[in-house]
């Protein structure tokens, strides 16, 4: 009488079955995943977000993409001066600029380390935001898929589950 019950996208127990007097059920055993902390909707500089999407995010063709269009960022803070002796014209330009056209993509899609290894990291949508800091140009990420990754999280350790357990009599729950 015992089920496997896929409490969320870092937490499966094995479960037993329910005591109709309190109507609570006994877990036997509870496999859980301490996650760290995503820098998601922090504003880091360059080589702190870079780093951040290098060790944070599994590696697919959108973080290549991501990783090569930061690294061509640059904070831009030109000023020219012409003085002919009569006349002074003074300009000045500021701002964050790409080395190379191109299109920030947004949302973008990437996937990032959320659930247990064994499975599919579920991919999800984020939205990109650029801005120029005090010195540095700085970057965030902010989810824009309203969480609908654990779900898809939830039913890959499901699916890694049915596959792993030999005795196919005992049901998996998600």
């Amino acid at each position: 009488d015992l089920a496997i019950h896929i409490a969320s996208h870092n937490m499966v127990e094995i479960i037993g079955q329910c005591d109709p007097m309190y109507m609570t059920r006994p877990v036997f055993a509870r496999a859980q995943m301490k996650l760290p902390q995503p820098k998601f909707r922090d504003w880091l500089d360059q080589e702190a977000f870079s780093i951040f999407v290098q060790s944070e995010f599994m590696a697919t063709p959108e973080r290549a993409e991501l990783l090569a269009m930061v690294g061509v960022l640059d904070a831009e803070d030109v000023r020219t001066a012409k003085d002919d002796g009569v006349t002074q014209t003074i300009s000045a330009r500021k701002g964050v600029v790409l080395r190379e056209r191109k299109t920030i993509p947004n949302p973008i899609v990437l996937a990032p380390y959320r659930t247990f290894r064994e499975v599919d990291q579920p991919r999800s949508l984020f939205v990109l935001r650029v801005r120029e800091g005090s010195s540095t140009i700085q970057l965030a990420l902010f989810p824009a898929d309203g969480d609908a990754w654990s779900l898809t999280a939830m039913q890959s350790i499901k699916t890694w589950l049915a596959g792993a357990v030999v005795d196919k009599s005992i049901p998996i729950l998600a």
